[in-house]
């Protein structure tokens, strides 16, 4: 190293010696270095092994209107309740020093809080010899505005630093307009003003037309967060899924899993069943359905003749065209076979 080398190597250290003068040290503002590392990012929500949601990050979950986000997310926090509770999949992890939940329900009337909370601790095997209020906070805040809303949590945080993860299950009613910037900005700074110990997940309605989660409030609340997941039904089958057009999983890779309702536990449970997609009928796919069904009418089975006449005198066709739409549109797609008194005939297939 020549001597211009090490002048300018003195000098650069000479700056780094009198950062403190020169940088202001602003509470809430940090300055990354080599000597101020901080701890290893630790995972609140997993997926199997994909890390979701860290402690002081954000995880929002969207889907339209009744599609059970609230009953999603009192499952994803079961788990934290009671490890063998079946979580839809979710891991949930806190430190010992921040191991408290908040639940904060914004729609739900009285009764159907305590029927969800039921059924929550039903989900958990907790009955009312557990001590459940040293993991979770369940509050109903339904009554209280937008303004005591904010107090509420406020004192509440205050009063319990044992807290590492909040849910606020229904976030848009922490606004008095979604749509308004300001609003929507001071809402994420209050948000950004908690501790670093606690994990935030939120559930937000989407827009009625597509995914997106609705208002300025749904753009910011995508923009922050460590994880965007939705959920939707196909069918019988419900999924959830951060892979989709306003969907993400900024520290892990995308996941799609399923979930059902049962009847007989009275609440969703996690499923490997897959959605069966239909493919949408074409004009012509959706004619022949109208045909078969006015043919058949009340009538369970036809004879292939009686099939062949009915087509001929209803959609007045030729012999040899009606045997056409029998082959190409009706057999094995909208009728299927059956033997009655060792006669062939047809019936109609569900659908």
């Amino acid at each position: 190293m020549n001597n211009k080398d090490k002048e300018k190597k003195v000098q650069i250290k000479t700056i780094l010696d009198k950062k403190d003068s020169l940088i202001p040290k602003v509470d809430g503002v940090y300055y990354p270095n080599f000597y101020n590392t901080p701890e290893q990012n630790i995972s609140v929500f997993k997926f199997n092994d994909t890390h979701l949601l860290s402690k002081g990050g954000i995880m929002t979950l969207c889907a339209k209107s009744g599609i059970g986000k609230s009953s999603v997310m009192e499952a994803f926090i079961s788990s934290h309740l009671n490890a063998e509770s079946d979580s839809l999949g979710i891991n949930l992890f806190l430190q010992e020093e921040h191991s408290k939940i908040l639940f904060i329900d914004t729609e739900r009337s009285k009764w159907e809080v305590h029927c969800a909370w039921s059924k929550l601790m039903k989900r958990a095997f907790l009955t009312d010899e557990t001590e459940t209020h040293l993991k979770l906070i369940y509050a109903s805040v339904k009554r209280l505005n937008v303004e005591q809303k904010r107090q509420y949590i406020d004192s509440i945080l205050e009063l319990n630093n044992d807290i590492g993860l909040v849910v606020f299950d229904g976030a848009s009613d922490f606004l008095n307009n979604t749509n308004d910037m300001v609003e929507s900005n001071k809402f994420i700074e209050w948000i950004n003003n908690f501790n670093d110990n606690i994990a935030l997940a939120f559930t937000i309605h989407t827009n009625p037309t597509d995914d997106k989660p609705r208002g300025h409030l749904g753009s910011e609340l995508c923009r922050k967060s460590e994880s965007v997941l939705n959920a939707n039904r196909q069918g019988d089958i419900y999924e959830i899924t951060t892979d989709f057009e306003n969907g993400k999983n900024r520290h892990g890779k995308h996941n799609t899993w399923n979930y059902k309702y049962c009847e007989e536990l009275d609440m969703f449970i996690s499923t490997t069943d897959k959605p069966i997609i239909k493919k949408p009928s074409t004009p012509i796919q959706s004619k022949h359905r109208d045909l078969a069904i006015k043919i058949f009418g009340e009538t369970d089975a036809l004879s292939y003749a009686h099939i062949i006449e009915q087509i001929q005198k209803c959609a007045t066709k030729t012999p040899q065209q009606a045997k056409d739409i029998f082959m190409s549109g009706f057999k094995d797609k909208l009728i299927e076979r059956i033997i009655i008194q060792e006669q062939p005939f047809w019936k109609l297939i569900k659908q």
